[in-house]
């Protein structure tokens, strides 16, 4: 009887090729825009879609919302324009508290004159676009399933996965809206300068928050699919319209 030939793994070999896979999956990860044209983006502009906010006493953007949380407080009276300036509060590192909350109430409103402007120029409804519907279409089931399963406390309903889906899906279709009405905006005012630069900024950085919900929600089906299997006919339907989603925000 022959004997086997005894296969033997190369352990360098097999270390350096996990290496390069482990490296390649490093660099699919996308990075944030640090810089369009020559608009340098804010940090803080992360936590604007991001589940998980940083909530950092140096953010804009938490130092805001914290304002608005502290607005239904005793300690603070319910006055309008929250908006908190980076240089109101300490460079000091750590998370923020309601202490660090300035309110600003010198708020100009709006006259009857410029909102009629506003109504003019507003862009179609959300409806009006094929993408958005089809968006739509898919995610309403969605909805109404999930609160039924969350009303009768289904265990995957309170997974990580579960609130990324909840997350991510539910804020990709006003992101494809805002895409597609930026895009609207910027083909009626072609010799306007300001308004194409503008335009380049918000469908780049727009784009690139529609790449990332694209990303959460497939991982976020991909984990719930293996805790609830009719979840396999929702990803499976999500990848299909994935291509058309993805073509409003190429990666450049």
């Amino acid at each position: 009887m022959k004997k086997q030939k005894e296969t033997r793994v190369d352990e360098k070999k097999w270390s350096e090729e996990v290496s390069k896979l482990l490296s390649a999956q490093e660099l699919s990860v996308e990075l944030p825009p640090k810089v369009v044209g020559d608009f340098k983006v804010p940090v803080w502009w992360e936590c604007q879609w991001r589940r998980n906010r940083c909530n950092l006493r140096t953010c804009r953007f938490c130092k805001m919302m914290w304002t608005n949380e502290a607005k239904f407080t005793d300690a603070v009276t319910s006055s309008v324009g929250e908006l908190i300036r980076d240089d109101e509060l300490s460079e000091e590192t750590g998370r923020i508290s309601p202490h660090d909350i300035v309110i600003d109430s010198d708020v100009d409103e709006i006259t009857d004159e410029e909102f009629a402007e506003f109504l003019a120029n507003e862009p179609p409804e959300p409806e009006t676009f094929p993408m958005h519907r089809r968006l739509m279409s898919w995610l309403n089931p969605i909805a109404r399933y999930t609160f039924v399963k969350e009303e009768q406390k289904e265990p995957w309903t309170s997974t990580e996965a579960y609130k990324d889906l909840m997350w991510y899906s539910m804020l990709l279709p006003s992101k494809v809206y805002r895409q597609l009405s930026t895009k609207w905006e910027v083909s009626r005012e072609r010799d306007d300068e300001y308004e194409q630069e503008f335009g380049r900024l918000e469908t780049a950085y727009t784009g690139y928050v529609i790449r990332q919900c694209v990303f959460y929600t497939e991982q976020a089906l991909l984990e719930l699919t293996k805790l609830h299997p009719p979840f396999e006919e929702v990803l499976k339907n999500f990848r299909r319209l994935k291509p058309s989603i993805l073509a409003l925000a190429p990666r450049k």
